[in-house]
């Protein structure tokens, strides 16, 4: 279990990443893509950090 919720923290620390990337594809090329470039990070984010608590992160 601890392999899974160090693979769901991991995937959760990309997620925050992108909602980055998200914002500079928003401000520089276009807004609308950027937007849901970020949104979707966001979801997926607080998914993988949901997961991996239920998983028992806190015991790392």
């Amino acid at each position: 279990m601890k392999i899974l919720a160090k693979l769901f923290y991991a995937l959760a620390i990309i997620s925050i990443v992108l909602i980055g990337v998200g914002a500079i594809v928003a401000i520089w090329f276009n807004g609308s893509i950027g937007f849901k470039i970020s949104l979707t990070s966001m979801t997926s984010a607080v998914v993988s950090i949901a997961v991996a608590m239920g998983l028992g992160i806190d015991d790392l």
